[in-house]
């Protein structure tokens, strides 16, 4: 298989972060169970900048691979794959914000780190990049140390492999003296807040002052975060609930012209809700998507 081959196969991990946010709510959406897929939670301290880490371990891949899509929340991902074989990269980053496709096909044990919004920046230095651009490994990435971590979670058990990536974000925020910021504490807003100026208000700057320190501390817009943020929350409750009226689905994301609603979805999805949500009955019924 060919270096971009290999690299598309590594699209599918970035969704295993997309429904740690929601999994508190009732009922539960669980996915992925069929890859294996495990998720931990970062040290309390990490938490401004790391949404969790996931791990996959498949033995068994039918003859078609699994096909899954990723879809642009705003967060990024660290990808750590054992082994790598020749064409095969031991680390990839995706920090795109857009739709992407990948097919795991072959026998893989990763480990993954799922940043929120801007943390990837904040504390790895990785702005989130245009979309359309593929996986980076960690030759493209300027982070060397990314090869003696890979070393050490290959040699360390599983259920380890958390604490050592803790210890090396840790490391790094306190190099940086980083603390979290004004942006970090207002963005996850940015779905209920109706107008934008309710934001710039509560952290006493103005308009081109706050969009300017956002982009700064996020790599994107608060306005190109909300889109993102808000159709997160509408694939969550079509695959919640998927009997719900699509129009409920838009009200509560957010939306209050229907209209709009299926434009944003279909421009970032590629789908419309109404076509998203039959194949999320369809993996129902499969079994690769579990209400819970």
């Amino acid at each position: 298989m060919c270096r971009t081959e290999e690299l598309a196969t590594l699209l599918v991990l970035a969704l295993c972060g997309l429904i740690v946010l929601m999994l508190s709510s009732s009922p539960r959406v669980l996915e992925l169970q069929h890859l294996g897929y495990r998720h931990m939670a970062p040290h309390p301290a990490l938490r401004a900048w790391v949404q969790g880490y996931w791990a996959i371990e498949q033995t068994h891949i039918p003859p078609g691979g699994f096909v899954e899509r990723t879809y642009p929340d705003g967060g990024t991902s660290l990808c750590f794959r054992f082994p790598s074989g020749a064409n095969e990269p031991a680390v990839t980053a995706l920090l795109t914000q857009s739709l992407q496709r990948g097919t795991l096909a072959s026998r893989s044990a990763l480990f993954g780190v799922r940043f929120l919004p801007g943390g990837a920046f904040r504390l790895l230095g990785l702005p989130p990049a245009p979309p359309g651009t593929p996986p980076l490994d960690h030759s493209e990435l300027g982070l060397p140390e990314l090869s003696s971590l890979h070393a050490q979670l290959a040699e360390a058990q599983p259920e380890r492999r958390a604490t050592l990536v803790d210890q090396w974000l840790l490391e790094r925020a306190a190099k940086l003296d980083l603390r979290p910021g004004l942006i970090q504490h207002l963005w996850p807003r940015l779905v209920e807040s109706g107008d934008l100026a309710q934001l710039y208000e509560q952290a006493g700057l103005s308009r081109r002052s706050f969009e300017r320190r956002f982009h700064q501390e996020v790599g994107l817009s608060p306005g190109q975060l909300r889109q993102l943020l808000r159709l997160r929350r509408a694939r969550y409750l079509i695959k919640r609930a998927p009997t719900q009226p699509l129009v409920e689905v838009a009200y509560a994301s957010g939306y209050f012209d229907q209209a709009h609603f299926i434009r944003h979805f279909r421009a970032l999805v590629e789908e419309t809700p109404g076509q998203y949500r039959e194949r999320q009955l369809q993996r129902l019924r499969k079994g690769e998507l579990v209400l819970a």
